[in-house]
């Protein structure tokens, strides 16, 4: 733009320069116009009709053809003026045009910016609010595991002196055990959670609500209530340190205390403690630690 913006002021200062030209031209025309007017032909008709010698009236003749020609060209120049006034004219229209597309292009750009400049803010705030959404997130599932590892602790402790016994010990069963509940695999042990580095220590089993949900192994039923993030909860304590945990349940069908068999229902599907949909969390811990359950099953869950 600054090139044509350079252009635009040689093409004015040119112009101006041709306009002062064309008005001395056009001054001097209209003195030899005067003139001429103010003489007439009536002068060379005198000097013909005169009794001068032929040399002097050869020298007039000389002297009005001078003049003709003076006035001619100054005609001609002033001709010439107007045309480069216009050729210049044209050029500074045409530079004027483009610098306006220019400057129309650049105001364009400059909105484009402003957009992208009002977009990457709105993202960055965005960016910014789910950070904060996802440390909070953080939050509350730390704060989850720990009450969930507390309670594990406290009954650990608190059965300690009462022992299970069955006629299979829990630990001989791995890799026989039979699912809690028909359902699809939504989120698997050790996957990464929606929330930052955390990653799952149990399965997340979609199933109907309602859906019966059984024990995996003879056990005690070792808690039967309400925890916060799992909502209705069961825990089996199957001896040898191994506990079996069953969460979001719609209903308990037992009680702290009751034995329980392979297969038996303990509760309903349901989508308690903040579920967004009806589903299973069912979690394996041997002495308080998360195992993967999935090396303790016959088979692999239905996928997603």
């Amino acid at each position: 733009m600054r090139t044509q913006r350079a252009a635009q002021r040689s093409l004015s200062a040119d112009t101006e320069r041709a306009n002062g030209r064309l008005a001395a031209e056009r001054e001097a025309l209209a003195r030899q116009v005067r003139s001429s007017y103010m003489t007439g032909r009536e002068e060379l008709l005198k000097l013909l009709l005169s009794q001068e010698s032929p040399a002097a009236l050869g020298r007039m003749l000389v002297y009005f053809d001078y003049y003709n020609r003076a006035r001619t060209a100054r005609i001609g120049a002033v001709a010439a003026e107007l045309a480069q006034l216009g050729e210049l004219e044209r050029q500074t229209a045409s530079v004027e045009a483009e610098l306006a597309a220019l400057e129309a292009a650049q105001a364009r750009e400059v909105a484009a910016l402003e957009r992208s400049r009002d977009e990457r803010r709105a993202a960055v705030a965005k960016i910014d609010a789910e950070i904060r959404d996802g440390n909070a997130a953080v939050s509350r599932l730390r704060a989850e595991e720990k009450r969930l590892a507390d309670l594990v602790t406290e009954l650990r402790e608190a059965l300690a002196d009462f022992p299970v016994v069955g006629d299979e010990p829990f630990a001989e069963s791995k890799g026989k055990l039979a699912w809690p509940v028909q359902g699809r695999l939504v989120a698997d042990y050790g996957q990464p959670r929606e929330a930052g580095s955390l990653r799952w220590t149990g399965v997340l089993l979609e199933a109907g609500a309602g859906t019966p949900v059984r024990a995996v192994h003879h056990g005690r039923v070792a808690f039967a209530d309400w925890l916060q993030g799992l909502g209705l909860l069961v825990i089996v304590d199957h001896g040898g340190g191994y506990m079996s945990l069953y969460g979001h349940n719609e209903a308990l069908l037992k009680e702290s205390g009751d034995w329980v068999e392979p297969g038996e229902q303990i509760a309903q599907v349901g989508d308690t403690g903040g579920q967004a949909r009806a589903a299973l969390y069912f979690e394996l811990r041997f002495n308080g630690e998360p195992v993967n359950p999935n090396s303790w099953m016959a088979k692999r869950p239905a996928a997603r």
